[in-house]
């Protein structure tokens, strides 16, 4: 593609620099079964940066950055706490105001507050209930201000913005937790969701082969949905535990997305932007097993795997499967000699009908000669595999990549110790 052959003549640099300080002080007491604590301080942040981005042809980007912002201000940290034996109930209302500045540009007063309630619950000595809620206004993410564009990838650009962002968001959580140590038994399980205000939605532009991913002005709301548990089991009979991870994730967003078309000086217009919605999920299963059948084997399994699925508005769902697996064997074989060996596993899916499998192959041998000597043996990527490939999800966007690994190598070496 012609941007790939302008990636040859693209240059960029990045010159950044921070200062930030943060002091504060706190003191606490108590009342009869209340704790208070309270605490404040005064926080800055002075932040450069300076960018220059050449070979990027005909596009409408900025392509310099210059320029200085930062914050400063003070924060409380009020909290107030009622324990008793079997309940803990924690109320807080961190709340903070901040001068923040963008140099030669703009400036303005900025607070920020999230009040939040955390409640627990131990019902016995095994099993305790959790729940928490807050609500509140986020600070500015001054990392985001920025207007000129920026490289991540030689199609990839990434623009910020130019003004004082805050969001708005509310979350409410439960969780359960079991632990039975005598009968190797442990147990936990959540679920979360998260409302978000922001008043930019994310903007993905497609200008000359070019993806330029920035922000456009609009308030619009997010919703985040989030699903965890886990349990682990000791199985005496097999001499290890059992333990298996799940967790879900969905996620509600909006996009604004436009296509550039070039005319026949080389520079295009957009076309009008379409809001989209779009809702991305992931699940996430991960088992876990450990075996010492006898003394001289000793066994260790583990998966993970991963279906993604990203569903457009009035648009078929695409999904996304990977996972890799692994195996360990250690065999000891009388005191002086352990062989150990590894088989790990890759499959992930590369779009449309197109995956890619990779079985990697590891020995690694270790004789101890005497009290003094041991002599080592090592053999990466037996099956000598020359490429490996996946694809990552992230939000609305899949990004596919395939780099070369080091072929098959046997080393071997001794280890004297006087």
């Amino acid at each position: 593609s012609s941007a790939a052959a302008d990636s040859l003549l693209q240059h960029q640099s990045i010159n950044a620099k921070a200062l930030y300080t943060n002091n504060n002080i706190a003191f606490s007491g108590n009342i009869g079964a209340f704790v208070y604590d309270f605490s404040c301080g005064a926080e800055a942040l002075w932040k450069s940066l300076k960018t220059n981005l050449q070979g990027v042809k005909d596009t409408s980007l900025i392509m310099v950055n210059n320029l200085t912002t930062g914050y400063l201000g003070g924060y409380v940290k009020p909290l107030l706490t009622y324990r008793t034996s079997s309940v803990r109930i924690e109320f807080q209302v961190p709340t903070g105001y901040y001068y923040a500045f963008i140099r030669r540009n703009k400036s303005t007063g900025i607070v920020t507050y999230k009040p939040g309630i955390y409640f627990t619950w131990y019902l016995t000595g095994k099993f305790m209930l959790s729940a928490s809620a807050a609500i509140g206004k986020d600070a500015v993410d001054v990392d985001n201000i920025y207007v000129a564009g920026i490289m991540s990838g030689y199609r990839n650009i990434l623009c910020g913005i130019n003004d004082f962002a805050q969001s708005k968001s509310k979350s409410i959580s439960v969780s359960v937790n079991y632990k039975d140590p005598l009968n190797g038994l442990f147990f936990n399980a959540g679920a979360a969701r998260t409302w978000n205000k922001n008043p930019y939605i994310s903007s993905q532009q497609f200008d000359n082969e070019y993806i330029i991913s920035s922000y456009y002005k609009e308030s619009h709301n997010t919703t985040a949905d989030f699903l965890y548990g886990g349990i682990t089991k000791n199985i005496d009979a097999l001499g290890g535990p059992i333990k298996l991870d799940a967790s879900y994730t969905r996620f509600n967003y909006n996009l604004m997305q436009s296509i550039v078309t070039s005319s026949s000086g080389g520079q295009g217009s957009p076309t009008a932007a379409n809001k989209i919605k779009y809702v991305s999920s992931t699940l996430s299963i991960s088992p876990h097993l450990t075996f010492h059948f006898s003394s001289w084997l000793n066994t260790e399994y583990m998966l993970n795997y991963q279906h993604s699925t990203l569903k457009f508005a009035d648009q078929k769902a695409t999904s996304h499967n990977s996972y890799n697996q692994r195996l360990d064997l250690n065999f000891v074989v009388g005191k002086n000699i352990t062989f150990q060996l590894v088989t790990e596993h890759y499959h992930t899916e590369l779009g449309g009908a197109r995956s890619k499998d990779m079985l990697l192959q590891d020995f690694m041998l270790q004789w101890k000669v005497n009290k003094s000597l041991s002599i080592n043996l090592y053999a990466y990527n037996f099956f000598n595999k020359k490429e490996y490939a996946y694809t990552v999800f992230s939000g609305s966007t899949s990004v596919s990549s395939s780099y070369r690994i080091r072929p098959r190598n046997i080393m071997a070496g001794f280890l004297w110790s006087f």
